[in-house]
């Protein structure tokens, strides 16, 4: 597979986090300073935002400002500054608030990047993009195509969604990859992913401050059967980010099923599907250690060290 970046918003759904965060406060007016106009602060102390993803390295960025003091970052439970040349199975990054100074309790996120592929940078990808209305997919009943008057968020300007629990929806499709977009908003909630039947479903919040339309809700990447959660491709345009992305799979036949999992009538929808095609070789090659960059201390980060993860 080709090598590439997948570039995940703060206000993806595959970042989990736990605590009190804010989501892009107006009130604070460097907003605009970030990217897309998105960040998630806290000044909490021990609230964390947690990723789980597969890829050759992860990054974190954030802002460095006076208001701003230390937080401790870990991959797979041991404490980093850096992580690079990652095998292909499953992590868990968690960045955590740990200021030392109650005058200055803030940590932000404004993205995340997850490098992945194969290290092979020629391999070329042939991209399809089909619409929620393609023939290869199959809605259960509780679907409708109302956009409430927003058509125009939309790619190709139509959409379907459900608020019944337990609606699902499953795409048949042959590729190698797959990024799968829709929205979230304030009336939006949880759902769920499974690709193939194989794997437990990944479980999803799309609820959301505004209405953020083609919306990346999760990458999955499939390396060698298993899936793992990601978020947001860079070579899309920032403001769009996807639900779901699945790469490395194999050459048969997918069945890719979402379900709207949320008891209390929340929405969830689908807006548009990207699949993409690359050559397959006989082996993937995959690297034979992993590199961990240890932090100046093994608990604490200051603002003024901040670089990536």
């Amino acid at each position: 597979m080709p090598v590439f970046n997948l570039t995940i918003p703060d206000t993806s759904p595959l970042i989990a986090y736990d605590g009190t965060w804010g989501d892009s406060s107006h009130i604070d007016s460097a907003w605009v300073d970030y990217a897309n106009g998105t960040f998630h602060a806290t000044q909490e102390y021990g609230a964390s935002a947690t990723l789980v993803f597969n890829g050759s390295a992860v990054y974190i960025f954030g802002a460095r400002r006076d208001n701003h003091d230390y937080y401790t970052t870990t991959l797979d439970g041991m404490s980093t500054t850096g992580a690079t040349n990652l095998g292909g199975q499953q992590h868990r990054l968690v960045l955590t608030n740990t200021f030392t100074t109650p005058a200055d309790p803030w940590v932000d996120i404004d993205y995340m990047v997850i490098t992945s592929g194969d290290g092979n940078a020629q391999t070329q990808s042939a991209d399809v993009w089909l619409d929620d209305g393609a023939h290869n997919i199959a809605y259960s009943d509780g679907w409708d195509t109302s956009p409430n008057g927003l058509e125009a968020s939309y790619y190709m300007n139509t959409m379907h969604r459900t608020n019944v629990n337990g609606a699902s929806a499953s795409l048949l499709f042959n590729g190698s990859a797959i990024t799968v977009y829709g929205a979230t908003s304030t009336d939006y909630g949880l759902f769920s992913i499974s690709l193939d039947g194989n794997d437990p479903p990944l479980l999803l919040n799309g609820s959301a401050p505004v209405f953020r339309p083609q919306n990346m809700l999760v990458n999955v990447f499939l390396f060698a059967n298993i899936m793992y959660a990601v978020r947001d491709e860079a070579v899309m345009a920032y403001d769009l980010c996807a639900q779901y992305y699945a790469g490395g799979l194999s050459d048969e036949t997918h069945n890719l099923t979402f379900t709207n999992a949320d008891p209390n009538g929340s929405w969830f929808d689908l807006d548009k599907f990207v699949v993409s095609t690359w050559p397959t070789f006989e082996t993937v090659a995959t690297s034979s250690s992993s590199s961990f960059t240890q932090g100046p201390d093994p608990t604490l980060l200051s603002p003024s060290q901040a670089e990536p993860v």
